[in-house]
């Protein structure tokens, strides 16, 4: 069998078999098919989107599942059914051999992240490849490697941005590679030799941050034109880790005013509270309960990093 993926707007005709979710307003969806590898039959074929704009899917396929990872901006609808997180986010989606949705999830952090590949390992695991611009912030466990001060404000480059997760959509690390210029167009595969990831894509950067080989465009530029990057990275081990769920935290009210209550399943080693510009307002350590006083806190948001033994998880704080 093969499988196809692109983006379509069309409503229902000819090959397809589904309408479009945002036809009215000519925005794509991703549109996934199955055709008989020897007689070019069209066995089925997958509308999938919500009501934001829909992008080409990556596809990735284990002895029984069908992986898909794409980008996507929208909150909760259509097929997705996890808000937004920020500007875009990975959007992950596991399929059976039917063309039948089992899960979805939504990965990311407050900025911008855009899935571009995916492998499933002989371990069940699915390495995802994209770029971020997100700092420390839901799924995302490192900032940025560079930060353009351009006076008004403070954008962050786009890194390379790896995700693992497990079957079931649990992520089970994150790695951010990059340099002090854009990085995109992430490619990966598995180096049969030593099990290490090797990834390709394009690159802005200097040498910089995790990139050792000079630039060949013109430097002390916003935006250049890019040079071709690949690398060979060791994959974390997996074993042992105690994946953190948000079931496990409580963090009440929220949004909060006047104070926040934090509670959490597990004795925390570590609470950490930041804005979004990386700054600790605030520290706890050897807890599993606690009441934080908000009368420092200006409005905005804010995000709680909780540690424990061999867990990590970070939760957004909103405070009006």
């Amino acid at each position: 069998m093969i499988y196809i993926s692109g983006k379509s707007r069309s409503n229902a005709g000819y090959e397809k078999s589904q309408d479009a979710y945002n036809s009215q307003y000519l925005r794509f969806d991703s549109w996934v098919l199955k055709i008989d590898a020897e007689t070019g039959e069209l066995i089925w074929d997958k509308t999938i989107g919500n009501d934001a704009e829909g992008q080409r899917m990556s596809i990735a396929l284990s002895d029984s599942y069908l992986y898909c990872a794409t980008s996507n901006s929208g909150d909760a609808s259509g097929d997705k059914t996890e808000n937004s997180l920020g500007e875009s986010d990975f959007w992950i989606l596991k399929l059976d051999f039917e063309g039948n949705i089992i899960w979805d999830r939504t990965i990311g952090g407050v900025g911008r992240d855009a899935a571009g590949d995916l492998i499933v390992r002989n371990d069940n695991q699915i390495l995802i490849a994209g770029i971020s611009n997100s700092p420390i912030s839901f799924d995302k466990t490192e900032d940025p490697r560079f930060v353009w001060d351009v006076g008004d404000e403070i954008l962050y480059k786009t890194d390379f941005w790896f995700v693992c997760i497990n079957d079931n959509g649990e992520v089970l690390w994150d790695k951010t590679i990059g340099g002090m210029g854009f990085e995109s167009g992430a490619r990966i595969i598995i180096n049969p030799d030593n099990d290490n990831l090797i990834c390709t894509g394009t690159s802005t950067s200097e040498v910089s941050g995790d990139k050792t080989s000079p630039y060949f465009g013109e430097t002390g530029t916003y935006y250049g034109v890019p040079d071709i990057w690949v690398f060979e990275m060791t994959l974390p081990a997996i074993s042992g880790i105690d994946l953190v769920t948000k079931a496990n935290l409580s963090v009440y009210p929220n949004p909060a005013s006047e104070f926040v209550s934090i509670s959490y399943d597990k004795k925390i080693s570590n609470l950490s509270i930041y804005n979004l510009l990386g700054t600790l307002m605030f520290q706890a350590k050897n807890c599993n309960e606690i009441r934080v006083n908000l009368g420092g806190f200006a409005s905005g948001l804010y995000l709680i990093e909780i540690e424990s033994e061999a867990s990590r998880t970070v939760q957004k704080l909103a405070i009006e």
